[in-house]
């Protein structure tokens, strides 16, 4: 991501926080590690403001990142494909490890999601049908399968 993509991501969001000042948004930014924008996320996030320009403060920024390896002495890398930057030291100091859902809190997570899944008729467009009881537990399954198959496949599972 660019400074730049990250300017015509935040502009509505800021216009929408200035407008409705009585409420707060939140703001999740996702990899923000494996950015090349680091000192713009900590200006975002330390700071409150955007290459010097105040934010609303109704903002609320909050940001996953990827977890640092280190397989050599020149950087870090995250499951072989891409860098993954070392947090400024006042972005490290903000950081929560949440570890990894038990397998059971994430198929009840996963089932409390689908549940809230509708489809819309064919025949008319307002009217909203849940998903069946089977397409429910077989549509759980197959991303619980799915998951479990990336943890076994495509990546570490750490702990902190």
């Amino acid at each position: 991501v660019t400074e730049e993509q990250i300017e015509k991501f935040m502009f509505p969001i800021s216009q929408l926080a200035k407008q409705m000042s009585a409420i707060e948004l939140v703001v999740f930014f996702d990899e923000v590690n494996t950015s090349s924008c680091l000192g713009l996320f900590k200006e975002i996030f330390m700071d409150g403001t955007l290459h010097g320009i105040n934010l609303p403060k109704n903002i609320f920024f909050t940001a996953a990142i990827n977890p640092l390896i280190y397989l050599n002495n020149d950087f870090q890398v995250h499951r072989g494909d891409y860098i993954v930057h070392e947090l400024p030291q006042s972005l490290d100091n903000l950081k929560v490890s949440y570890g990894v859902l038990d397998s059971k809190t994430l198929e009840d997570y996963i089932k409390q999601k689908i549940a809230k899944f509708t489809v819309t008729s064919s025949s008319n467009a307002r009217k909203q049908i849940s998903l069946e009881q089977c397409t429910q537990v077989l549509l759980t399954q197959s991303i619980l399968k799915a998951q479990k198959l990336c943890e076994e496949h495509l990546g570490i599972l750490f702990s902190s």
